[in-house]
Order: structure tokens, then C-alpha cells, then sequence
């Protein structure tokens, strides 16, 4: 293992996950090679981040809702969200929208249609069922980790740019073709990674990270071997970090070899 990198951080969906939207047997044997942290980091809530983790052999720390969460042996570090009444404004700015909302509190999930097709193929993916319900629901005090829509790509590039024009202090950003997530403008994968860092006493230099989506390009800037997927978007392949295969081709097994290898 090179000496130059401290701790590895993969995403999960389109990154870390292969056919069948599953972990192959190359990249459990490849992150088991490792003598160094490896750690999840995700928009998924924690529940669907621990059984990757357990797949893996891995240590309860990993950063979940795209860095609204973070957690570290076990223990929750950091917590951050949006209140009800911001959230709440989303939700009706968003109605019409055709696309499925999804919103988090407290780590449960929560829909408010379960029967979009894209919703659907959403609750296959991470293996849990979300409660059918709206913010409108939750309680004043509660803090809602994320919001998240389903749709068809175009419904959500049209939402996409909809917010965007909207709501300022807020993050808007695709997780995937099929997917917008809305949280707070602090929250960051770059944050989580950062927190995660300071607890190992490493810099942010002596990181890696691997991605292949929008959500992921802050992480990417923050570290110092940034790995692009080839089943990226095309726009974050043009800035210019190493690309590895795609995720379908174990794309993060080549990552780790590369980690590997020395000079970097």
C-alpha cells in the first residue's frame, strides 16, 4: 500500500455497487487487501449504508445523508438538516412536479408515493420500506436530514432547475439521472470526510476518493488521489481526475490497485 494514502472514501450507488446493484466478490476481496481505512460515504441514510459495511468487513464509521450525518465507530459526530418549515416549502414548491418526494427524520424514511416506477426501482435498491407520509406530518421540532426526489430524467432536470431559481442556502444537487437531493448548503460529502479525517489524524491530502456523480465532486476536490468512475457524467470526467472503470467493471478494485502502486 502506498505510504502516501492514509484512508480510502468510496461512494455507494454507481460507484462501490456492481451488477445487480451489488458488492462483487473482486471489491470485497480487493477492500479486504487494505491495511488502511476504507469508508462509506453516502446520500443513503445510515440503515442503508451498515449492511455495505458488514458486506465489506468494515468499521461502523462511514458518512451518510451526502454528509448530514456522520458517524465514527458507532457514534454519531455530526448531525445536520433542515427544519420543517423550509422542508415543508419544498415539498408544495415541488408538487406538480411528477417526481416522488423522499424525507428523512431521525434516520427513518419516509415517501409520499411509493408507486412512482422510479420510486419503485429506489426502495428495491436499498432494501428497506419507507413510510407512506408528508412533512406536513412532522412535528415542529423535528430536523429533516434530507429530502430527496424520484422521477424520470427529465422531470428531475426540470425540478432541478426549478429550485435552483427558488431557494437560495440550500443544496441541490443529482445523486443520479433519477435522483435530486435537497439538504442544508453546509452539508457536504467534503465535510463528513473532513470530520472523519480529523479523528484518524490525517489531512485531507493524504486521502483518496471515489465517486461518479454530482454529489461527489466536492469530495473529489477535497482530497488529495480523487478517482472518477467511467459511468460518469461526462462533465465531471472533463476535470480532469484519474478515471477508473465503471462500476459495472469493478472500477473500485482498479481504484485500490492504483492506491497501490507507488509513486502516485
Amino acid at each position: 500500500m502506498s505510504s502516501k494514502v492514509k484512508a480510502v472514501f468510496c461512494d455507494i450507488d454507481g460507484t462501490l455497487l456492481g451488477p445487480g446493484k451489488k458488492i462483487s466478490k473482486g471489491v470485497i476481496d480487493s477492500v479486504k487487501k487494505l491495511d488502511i481505512p476504507f469508508i462509506l460515504i453516502s446520500g443513503r441514510l445510515p440503515d442503508g449504508v451498515r449492511p455495505s459495511n458488514k458486506i465489506l468487513g468494515v468499521e461502523d464509521t462511514f458518512v451518510s445523508f451526502g454528509g448530514g450525518i456522520v458517524v465514527k465507530d458507532g457514534e454519531m459526530i455530526y448531525k445536520n438538516g433542515l427544519d420543517k418549515a423550509t422542508a415543508l416549502s419544498v415539498e408544495e414548491f415541488a408538487e406538480g412536479s411528477g417526481c416522488a418526494m423522499n424525507f428523512y427524520i431521525d434516520g427513518v424514511w419516509y415517501v409520499t408515493d411509493k408507486d412512482h416506477p422510479m420510486q419503485v426501482e429506489e426502495i428495491k435498491t436499498i432494501g428497506l420500506d419507507p413510510g407512506l407520509s408528508s412533512v406536513s406530518k412532522a412535528k415542529e421540532t423535528d430536523i429533516i436530514n434530507k429530502i430527496m426526489f424520484c422521477g424520470y430524467p427529465e422531470e428531475i432536470l426540470v425540478l432541478e432547475e426549478k429550485l435552483k431559481k427558488e431557494f437560495t442556502g440550500l443544496k441541490i444537487v443529482r445523486s443520479a439521472d433519477t435522483l435530486l437531493e435537497v439538504m442544508p448548503e453546509s452539508n457536504s460529502k467534503a465535510y463528513g470526510l473532513k470530520l472523519i479525517c480529523e479523528s484518524l489524524g490525517i489531512g485531507l491530502n493524504e486521502a483518496a476518493a471515489i465517486g461518479d456523480n454530482f454529489n461527489d465532486l466536492d469530495m473529489l476536490q477535497a482530497v488529495g488521489y480523487p478517482f472518477i468512475m467511467g459511468n460518469a457524467p461526462q462533465e465531471l470526467k472533463d476535470y480532469g481526475y484519474e478515471v477508473v472503470a465503471s462500476n459495472l467493471e469493478d472500477g473500485v478494485s482498479e481504484a485500490l490497485e492504483k492506491i497501490e502502486e507507488e509513486p502516485l
